[in-house]
């Protein structure tokens, strides 16, 4: 990507009412529970138009993807997910056995793993909420390998879901015309581990999302973490879409799409930029973001690391 790219700081912070940033919180939940739903709808086609059986694990969806715009009901089912997602599977394979004759089909075995992986990660999400909400404003230690295998997972998880459609290749002598090519960098400086608030979790995973999201399979994803003593710098660029320049500092703002992705289909709340910009400024951050249409996307985040006060280890 050009290094030319129009590029601006965007230092206002957003305006959210309490119910819009009770929303960026929870979101991180958005997009499996939307996937999860669809990866249902599919498993009752697969098996002879057959959802009986799934009806209330959809329910289960749609109630948590409804209190997600109440913060405090949203947290309280958030504590009871690993029952809920058990009962999701319970109900899954209930349906599996009234189809023997279905049951070593592909589309159907396929169908089966995604629920699975699909509802592990929503557990994870659901615990990483919960943990975050005791201890709001804390940075954690993180080994550069495993937040590396972090996204790795998002990204296969996406690339199950294409189910063909896309894939995601990290060495570039060996990947399809369909595979993107992506590149994961972290950086410890002179210590073994990154620290970083354990939102920026999710500020990853969204970013990363967002620019294979709009880009063309077989184009350049790239992200870059790394920290000094006294800061901590995020960059993510894709070789996509792009943002007009007019739109750079409005794709911020809560509910704000670029006119020329609003044709995307999406599977989340489009809130990406938004939480991301947000989250910068909770924590006394900085925020750029480059963009050329028809060239690709760049967005810069700088944290000032806390005192070692706020610094809690992983447990």
């Amino acid at each position: 990507m050009s290094s030319e790219l129009p590029e601006i700081e965007i230092r206002e912070t957003p305006r959210l009412t309490p119910e819009q940033a009770g929303i960026l919180d929870l979101h991180s939940v958005l997009n499996v529970l939307n996937v999860l739903a669809c990866e249902l709808q599919l498993l009752g086609i697969a098996l002879e138009n057959d959802s009986e059986v799934l009806r209330r694990s959809l329910a289960f969806c749609e109630r948590f993807t409804r209190a997600l715009s109440h913060p405090a009901e949203a947290l309280a089912l958030a504590g009871s997910t690993d029952a809920g997602a058990q009962e999701v599977l319970g109900e899954v394979d209930a349906l599996i056995r009234r189809h023997p004759e279905q049951a070593g089909r592909v589309t159907v075995a396929n169908s089966r793993a995604s629920i699975g992986s699909v509802l592990e990660v929503f557990c994870i999400r659901a615990k990483e909420i919960l943990e975050r909400a005791e201890h709001p404003l804390d940075w954690r230690a993180y080994e550069p390998e495993a937040l590396r295998a972090g996204l790795v997972q998002v990204l296969r998880a996406i690339e199950s879901h294409a189910r063909g459609r896309l894939g995601f290749a990290f060495d570039g002598r060996r990947r399809s015309p369909n595979e993107y090519l992506v590149e994961l960098i972290f950086d410890p400086g002179a210590e073994e581990r990154i620290w970083l608030p354990p939102v920026m979790m999710d500020v990853m995973r969204d970013l990363l999302a967002n620019a294979r999201k709009y880009t063309e399979p077989g184009g350049r994803l790239a992200l870059e973490l790394s920290q000094t003593g006294g800061e901590l710098r995020l960059t993510v660029s894709d070789s996509g879409l792009g943002i007009p320049e007019d739109e750079l500092s409005k794709v911020v703002q809560f509910g704000h799409r670029a006119r020329n992705a609003l044709h995307i289909r999406t599977m989340g709340g489009g809130f990406g930029l938004t939480k991301a910009h947000w989250v910068t400024r909770q924590f006394g951050g900085r925020f750029w973001l480059a963009s050329r249409v028809g060239e690709g996307t760049r967005v810069r985040i700088l944290l000032p690391r806390p005192q070692a006060s706020l610094h809690r280890e992983m447990r």
